[in-house]
């Protein structure tokens, strides 16, 4: 009896070993395929001179009240700075590319529809930045260039720009527009994703287009409002943000100021163009430039007369519009041609640039290859076009900026 209770142990031994070793092996395949579909990537290396700086910060516009919550606070948006800085003493650690950390990409990619963890490895991709540097020296007053995300992005989709900008010597600021963002993470904790509520489905044309320019006009505010506060750093006088933004004083050359925008940020920043003196150049990728619907209705102090950038059609600063192969013969493409069309007299331009989709003037190609499978990359090799456009866009704004500067003898 006793060798037969042994012999019954035996098996069920290795009955359990073998089920053990399966499940390792599948969890090992499992692990395999993941990282095959999602790697762990880090920013590409910027091409200019200087070492990267960056902060982040929350700003309130106490003169606008938020139109998109029933709490009637005050707009409130997340601001992030990358600019060029002296050389870091040491070996310190880069930023993460996402600096706010999993709990923010969490809340994006929650908005997305995905389950909040699928992109939890992206806390370990880092940039090129660095927090704590103070400016370069040598860098001179810092050109300014804004950047605006496309509804439902984030920041971190154009930070590969930001760091290549702020490599050749400008101080880039990119706005995360609250509600239209994916998802926002602000210091006190409290996460503001979009909603069908803040941009209605296309179906409901009257209803989209007086939301969607409602939208653009909120973007192009934020950009202004965030100019002005970095007009009031450069000065030196009191302004909302962080202590360590005094580092900046007269370090910025406002008077040189360029914006960048992807789809509604695209428009929000050719409204910002037309509405406001102080931009010096514009570059826009799809951007968003549908007119308002004839008839549509005045809503929270919204007039459709005043709204959206097309009801007065002249660029006075040079600009450049991107357009992907996705949006050829789209609804926007009808309007956006039209508008490049009417710049009669004005150095601005329009590329469309083959194999590629809307989401391709962003940075997720560092989720390649699965974003690629998802339909959201074209034909174009991701990692070739992300270099060709942060190339062109760095040599774009040093054209038009940096080499007026020295032409003045600045």
């Amino acid at each position: 009896m006793k060798s037969q209770n042994v012999k019954k142990l035996s098996v069920k031994k290795i009955v359990m070993t073998a089920v053990i070793a399966a499940a390792s092996l599948i969890a090992v395949g499992v692990l395999f395929l993941w990282g095959v579909a999602m790697p762990v990537r880090n920013l590409p290396e910027p091409s200019g001179a200087y070492p990267v700086g960056t902060i982040a910060y929350d700003l309130v516009d106490e003169s606008r009240m938020e139109a998109y919550s029933a709490d009637r606070q005050h707009r409130k948006i997340r601001v992030q700075l990358w600019y060029p800085a002296e050389q870091p003493d040491g070996r310190p650690k880069p930023e993460d590319w996402m600096i706010d950390g999993p709990r923010h990409t969490r809340a994006i990619v929650n908005t997305h529809g995905f389950p909040p963890f699928i992109w939890d490895h992206t806390r370990f991709m880092k940039s090129n930045s660095f927090s704590g540097l103070t400016p370069a020296e040598d860098a001179g007053p810092m050109p300014v260039i804004l950047i605006s995300h496309g509804w439902e992005g984030y920041r971190g989709l154009h930070a590969d720009i930001a760091e290549e900008l702020a490599s050749r010597g400008f101080l880039v600021a990119a706005t995360e527009h609250s509600y239209g963002s994916a998802g926002v993470l602000f210091e006190d904790g409290r996460i503001v994703r979009s909603s069908d509520d803040v941009l209605p489905d296309r179906n409901q044309r009257d209803s989209f287009i007086l939301e969607a320019n409602r939208l653009v006009k909120t973007f192009s505010r934020d950009n202004a409002f965030l100019l002005d506060q970095l007009t009031l750093v450069n000065s030196g006088m009191p302004h909302a943000g962080p202590q360590r933004l005094s580092m900046f004083r007269n370090r910025m050359d406002i008077e040189r100021t360029g914006l960048i925008g992807h789809s509604t940020g695209g428009g929000a920043m050719v409204h910002f163009a037309l509405s406001d003196p102080r931009p010096d150049a514009l570059m826009a990728y799809d951007a968003w430039v549908e007119p308002v619907a004839s008839g549509a209705l005045e809503r929270d102090g919204y007039s459709a007369d005043e709204g959206f950038a097309l009801t007065r059609t002249k660029l006075d600063i040079p600009a450049l519009f991107y357009r992907s192969e996705d949006w050829n013969g789209g609804i926007n493409d009808g309007y956006l041609v039209p508008f490049v069309q009417a710049q009669d007299g004005t150095e601005v331009g329009l590329q469309e640039i083959a194999g590629t989709t809307h989401q391709q003037f962003t940075a997720l190609y560092m989720y390649a290859p699965v974003v690629r499978w998802l339909g959201m990359l074209g034909e174009v090799d991701p990692f070739d076009f992300a270099r060709r456009l942060r190339m062109e866009t760095g040599a774009f704004f040093s054209d038009q900026l940096l080499s007026a500067a020295e032409e003045q003898g600045e």
